[in-house]
């Protein structure tokens, strides 16, 4: 089987999400769910253990006692946890600043891409038509001052 690994920013919003995991296993008849969350506050309930520890969880999650481990970033974060879970569900990934980098790096890699082509264009020998291009685009900037 798979093992999932869910992160968000509180251990609250993590133990929701457990607990909406464990409840639709049970409306769906699927038995094999094993739910951990990593918290040194919340307590263990019927349907979730607890590890106190980061190596607890990872070690519920390698010797199959865990197949689904929710905790927060700071349990996802080390090199340990690399290749801990098949999947990561990453809730509430906007509040973490994850969609901003996404079209930070997104607009870098465009603005890099165009970098690129002009450079090849100077260097594969259509310097004439770059060049042209290149003024009108200068000459249409300073227009719009």
């Amino acid at each position: 089987g798979k093992k999932i690994g869910i992160t968000a920013l509180s251990h609250k919003v993590i133990r929701k999400l457990l607990e909406e995991v464990t409840d639709a296993a049970k409306e769906q008849e699927q038995s094999g769910v094993r739910c951990m969350q990593r918290s040194d506050t919340e307590e263990p309930s019927e349907d979730i253990a607890m590890a106190r520890r980061n190596d607890e969880a990872w070690a519920a999650l390698e010797s199959g006692k865990a197949n689904v481990l929710g905790g927060t970033s700071w349990l996802w974060s080390p090199e340990a946890a690399f290749e801990a879970v098949d999947m990561l569900f990453i809730d509430e990934a906007g509040q973490m600043g994850l969609a901003d980098d996404i079209i930070n790096l997104a607009f870098g890699l465009l603005l890099g891409s165009i970098a690129v082509a002009v450079a090849l264009a100077f260097g594969l020998g259509a310097r004439e038509i770059a060049a042209r291009e290149l003024g009108e685009w200068v000459q249409s900037i300073k227009s719009r001052r």
